[in-house]
């Protein structure tokens, strides 16, 4: 059998060449078509196989092959041969979907062409999937499958298949919203599955920001530090199981990761001081330092399979609870004050909150030194980030580039400055009804009516939004809800519009900038944003976010 053992391609370790961890005992040739699902769930579980073995590259690309139904063909790739081979001779600097963008890469186990190949595999998934702009799982995943596996394109159609929100099992978080409900997860699955371990965690913090009724905003560093802080050989063997079993192994991994950093603090002999800003270095160091004199790969594992009734139907029935109590907004709005308190004090920024804690710190310190709005306080400000999705990795401070009491009231003058744009941002000013404050996120340029006239253009991370006088948030609500249409933005010579429907725009401005109306559109399925469905504006302002 052709080996297809990668480690002088793309990983930076010599994996072939470690010395064998543990004193495992080597399985031989596993085919997986000559078992059902239980038998090869009962193998990879109890698999004693070093992460350094050769074979592991040739489970992987079976494992892979088999639950994505490729069959050791290429006749099922969404990604082909030939869009791979076309994009090997572009340069990385010109590798910049909005996918690649918003990804933090994981790439301390690939060598220098490994980074390269990682990046063209996510902007190869981005070009398939022009409405996903974010998963920080997927680097991390297929990171991973490209040390043990030197077939890009195969691990190209297996990210993409990661990224179906039909597959449940291992699809992953796509938007800001759906990463931070799977984050804040472990908390009733803690709850549930190691009562002392979340009673250890509820109480033990100094300095917290969260909810009273939930952990602290610290604690969902989780799965960030399992899947990068963890030595290679526990990940790896996280993965064996995943690859077959899906995301319900992250979860068991979690509780027991936070269930042995417990343990490891109330045996020290210094009781270990919590503080929210300090924890998620705390926990990578103890999983860098002292996770291996603890237990052993195969044992935490073992660890995981302890936890009884452990169902992926729960794990959903958690998520649908919080969304319903909008637990994960509330950590979405909470989480740049705990960066302002980790960034005033110097404190690092490990957990997996991150790239997006540590941008709320920056645009928090930048409002305060300049609000370039005048309608819009700063929390205002804030709260309206919680809600742009992945662009949270990319967002600058926002930039006034369009102002009625500037500008005037031209749609014209609209276009010249904001066309351009990438992002937009809009905020109305009511005088009839008087000071009402609303708005909408716009996630395509408005040059693109140019190809597009007369008909909606845009993608799903467009938003519509009141401010004053209630908070309140409207998002796309898919393409799985019945009567939804993906009606986004519009622009014509009446004037632009974001949301559509049978009852009119969601919010439409007119050519003259000084009247606008709005209606429920089924795309974000928004009540009318202004007391009167006909209203008269004040004054209308427009950021941008780049």
């Amino acid at each position: 059998m052709e080996s297809r053992f990668c480690s002088a391609l793309y990983a930076n370790i010599d994996l072939a060449h470690q010395p064998l961890v543990h004193e495992d005992i080597i399985m031989g040739d596993i085919e997986l078509d000559e078992l059902n699902d239980m038998e090869v769930k009962k193998i990879l579980r109890n698999l004693r196989m070093p992460y350094n073995h050769t074979q592991r590259n040739e489970l992987w690309a079976k494992l892979v092959s088999k639950w994505a139904h490729f069959n050791g063909s290429e006749d099922k790739y969404t990604i082909t041969q030939e869009s791979y081979d076309q994009l090997k001779i572009v340069e990385s600097a010109f590798l910049n979907s909005n996918l690649l963008q918003n990804c933090v890469l994981t790439t301390k186990y690939l060598k220098q062409d490994g980074v390269l190949e990682l990046q063209r595999i996510i902007h190869l998934i981005s070009k398939e999937l022009d409405l996903v702009v974010f998963c920080p799982l997927l680097p991390i995943f297929c990171c991973y499958l490209l040390v043990y596996n030197a077939t890009p394109l195969l691990i190209a159609n297996v990210g993409l298949k990661l990224t179906d929100s039909n597959n449940q099992a291992f699809g992953l978080p796509l938007s800001q919203r759906e990463w931070t409900s799977f984050l804040v997860a472990i908390d009733p699955l803690l709850k549930k599955f190691s009562k002392n371990t979340y009673k250890f965690y509820r109480i033990s913090f100094t300095s917290s920001t969260s909810s009273p009724d939930f952990l602290d905003i610290s604690v969902f560093c989780w799965c960030h530090i399992l899947l990068t802080e963890m030595p290679l050989d526990f990940i790896v063997r996280i993965f064996d199981v995943y690859i077959w079993e899906g995301i319900k192994i992250l979860y068991r991994a979690g509780i027991v990761l936070l269930k042995l950093f417990r343990l490891h603090s109330q045996s020290s002999k210094s009781t270990v001081s919590l503080i929210s800003k300090e924890f998620p270095e705390q926990l990578a160091t103890f999983c860098r330092q002292n996770i291996t004199s603890i237990t052993t790969p195969n044992e935490f594992l073992k660890k995981c399979f302890k936890l009884r009734n452990f169902s992926f139907r729960y794990i959903q029935s958690c998520n649908r609870q919080l969304r319903r109590l909008g637990v994960e907004k509330h950590y979405l709005a909470d989480s740049f004050h705990f960066a302002l308190e980790s960034s005033a004090s110097g404190g690092k920024s490990v957990g997996d909150l991150g790239s997006f804690i540590t941008q709320f710190a920056d645009l928090s310190f930048a409002l305060d030194s300049h609000n370039p709005s005048t309608v819009l306080t700063n929390s205002e400000f804030m709260h309206i980030f919680t809600h742009c999705e992945a662009r949270l990795a990319s967002l600058k401070m926002p930039s006034l580039v369009f102002s009625t009491d500037i500008h005037g009231c031209n749609l014209t003058t609209f276009h010249t400055q904001c066309d351009d744009l990438e992002e937009t941002l809009i905020i109305v000013v009511t005088s009839d009804p008087q000071n009402e404050v609303f708005g909408a996120f716009c996630a395509d340029p408005w040059s693109s009516r140019h190809q597009n006239w007369g008909t909606y253009f845009g993608r799903g991370q467009c938003f519509l939004f009141t401010i004053r006088p209630k908070l309140q948030f409207f998002m796309w609500v898919g393409d799985s809800k019945p009567g939804s249409k993906n009606l986004f933005q519009l622009a014509n010579s009446s004037g632009i519009s974001i949301g559509g429907g049978p009852e009119g725009p969601g919010l439409m401005i007119d050519k003259n900038v000084q009247y606008g109306s709005t209606a429920n559109s089924p795309t974000f399925n928004n009540i009318e944003l202004s007391s009167k469905s006909q209203f008269t504006i004040r004054l209308m302002e427009v950021f941008s976010l780049k």
